[in-house]
């Protein structure tokens, strides 16, 4: 069953839009009930939290965001991934990555998401905030001691500036080396969240 308040769109050039979606990586909850951790790989949106990896078919459904219908039918190899653009109203919503962790091709709709990505410039496009933990959303201002605050230091600082631009992306992880791709990234301009993803790729 879906969760409470959720509607799978219905597309009806898209065939796969009518079998049923089951929810076991989004659960209802409140902005309270997002863990404060990073290693939870949780990420709010609408009342519901999103746990990664999750389905690309559930992410459509609580979101209603969609691959073009001429990938969504691909083939991904066997033990590959990729990254994905998902758009809503004809415009670019979000930027994802998605696994195939099956022993087969398969097809694009069918993958695992590994990677939620949200910029400033997808907020534009679709006003839908993403929240990430530590009540971090893209737009918000934020300083570099106020992240370590929140998580503790970076596996690894990228800076740069110039006149009247400063940037620095935090980039934390489960270990130096990223042979586990377990992650979040946080990208800071003058100040402001620009881009926050989260990835969460398993455990092997």
């Amino acid at each position: 069953d879906l969760p409470a308040g959720l509607v799978v769109p219905e597309y009806p050039e898209d065939e796969e839009i009518a079998e049923e979606v089951v929810f076991t990586s989004i659960r209802e909850g409140a902005i309270e009930d997002l863990s404060s951790d990073w290693k939870s790989y949780e990420v709010y949106f609408d009342g519901h939290i999103i746990s990664l990896p999750c389905t690309y078919k559930e992410l459509k459904a609580l979101t209603g965001y969609t691959m073009r219908s001429s990938q969504a039918k691909s083939y991904l190899e066997s033990g590959y991934g990729n990254y994905v653009s998902l758009y809503k109203d004809n415009k670019d919503a979000l930027y994802i990555d998605v696994c195939n962790n099956t022993d087969e091709d398969q097809k694009y709709s069918d993958c695992l998401v590994t990677r939620i990505r949200m910029t400033r410039y997808y907020l534009d496009n679709t006003q839908d905030e993403f929240i990430f933990p530590g009540n971090l959303k893209v737009g918000d201002e934020i300083s570099k001691d106020e992240l370590i605050k929140l998580f503790g230091e970076p596996v690894d600082v990228y800076e740069y500036g110039s006149d009247n631009y400063l940037q620095f992306t935090f980039t934390y992880a489960e270990d130096k080396d990223y042979t586990v791709i377990n992650k979040l990234g946080i990208n800071v301009v003058n100040g402001v969240i620009d881009e926050l993803y989260m990835e969460h790729a398993g455990n092997e």
